[in-house]
């Protein structure tokens, strides 16, 4: 990492494993991960007692409590098996979204600077006023802006003085 002029310099290759890291990061501070499962409960129990219910009603000489366990099992597992799938669509979608800059398997030159950051040479450019928020990972930091797809950046390729270039812009006043 060298200096140049007012900024910090450096380069990075991105690979096909950082994206994924950098997406499992993204993806595991979604909201609907800690919500989910509870919604999943939730409904499981609602359904499971609206079939017990009709089972009842239809089938007096059966066991309701039996039907209710076995109707909010199906239930439960149907539920879990679409949250699960809808996780992993939400992580491919990140993914996707984190390689459409194309920087994979190539080196990227990076600068910056007090205003801001630029990218491939200066082809993509994120000034700190755009910048949304900077997610810190144990081995990435991912910068999002409302305009940009997500920016990940490796930390192997920065220096303590570069990290914290990057961090400082989101503890605003």
């Amino acid at each position: 990492m060298s200096g140049a002029g007012a900024g910090r310099s450096f380069s990075f290759e991105l690979t096909a494993q950082d994206n994924a890291q950098s997406a499992a990061l993204l993806a595991g501070r979604h909201p609907m991960r800690k919500a989910g499962p509870l919604l999943v409960i939730a409904v499981s129990l609602l359904v499971g007692g609206l079939v017990a219910l009709a089972a009842a009603k239809f089938s007096p000489g059966g066991d309701a409590r039996r039907i209710f366990g076995l109707a909010t099992a199906m239930c439960a597992l149907f539920l879990g098996f679409q949250y699960l799938m809808l996780l992993r669509i939400a992580l491919n979608t990140t993914r996707a979204s984190i390689e459409s800059l194309g920087w994979t398997g190539r080196r990227i030159n990076a600068l910056i600077d007090q205003a801001g950051a630029s990218f491939d040479g200066g082809q993509v450019r994120l000034e700190w006023q755009d910048l949304r928020q900077a997610i810190e990972g144990p081995a990435h930091i991912v910068l999002l802006s409302n305009t940009l797809a997500p920016i990940v950046i490796p930390k192997r390729a920065l220096s303590p003085e570069a990290q914290i270039l990057l961090l400082r812009p989101q503890v605003r006043a």
